[in-house]
């Protein structure tokens, strides 16, 4: 649930009331610094609200799907009798690579410098994504720098649930099942490509175009 105060001016208060009935949607975008980039969290759903003459109004929203931490675990979980034969610190790469953090970020980082699509350096504001998801990974490959790629949060969540894919000279692939509006906002231009592809990249573009894009 999304509990959030509407502006003080109360200029968007009808129009998120009567959204279902008018046929609008409403999308979140979050983040949490101005003038970083956002994060797109998906549909929401007005659930109830509270309209006030001298202060914000409050609404309360469902948030249909958090991407994050949850299938993560659930991952980590599932896959757990594949670590039997590592050591106890192997063990606890493989789980943190599943979230983004410890040796793979550090080394996906060193690897590309940037984000791998529009060289942006600060990489506090970058996410280190699996080419080959990591529940299709082998442990060495959930571990290996060449199957991440360095990407904004916006490209990172499209490249995540398949709507965008790159070849394996770094052109970009978008889906059909983007809209018009969708790409827009997203900035999923056909022009974008990867800054650079190393060898080792190929294998893994590959199985993504083949397996997660759509």
């Amino acid at each position: 649930m999304l509990f959030w105060e509407g502006e003080e001016k109360h200029s968007s208060d009808k129009r998120i009331i009567e959204a279902s009935k008018n046929g609008d949607e409403i999308h979140l975008f979050y983040r949490d610094i101005h003038h970083t980039p956002f994060v797109y969290f998906g549909k929401i759903s007005l659930t109830d609200y509270q309209l006030r003459e001298n202060a914000p109004s409050e609404f309360v929203f469902r948030i249909a799907s958090l991407s994050s931490d949850t299938d993560a675990f659930k991952e980590v979980r599932e896959h757990a009798a594949e670590y039997k034969t590592l050591v106890q610190t192997e063990q606890e790469q493989i789980v943190v690579s599943r979230l983004g953090q410890g040796n793979f970020r550090r080394n996906v980082i060193r690897l590309w410098g940037s984000c791998s699509v529009t060289g942006l350096q600060n990489v506090s504001l970058l996410r280190a994504s699996h080419i080959k998801p990591w529940k299709d990974s082998d442990n060495q490959e959930r571990l290996s720098p060449y199957n991440g790629l360095l990407l904004i949060p916006d490209y990172d969540f499209l490249f995540d649930k398949g709507y965008i894919s790159f070849k394996s000279n770094g052109s970009v692939l978008v889906s059909e099942r983007l809209s018009p509006f969708a790409r827009k906002v997203f900035d999923a231009r056909d022009d974008l490509e990867l800054r650079r592809v190393f060898p080792e990249n190929k294998e893994y573009l590959e199985f993504h175009q083949d397996e997660v894009f759509k």
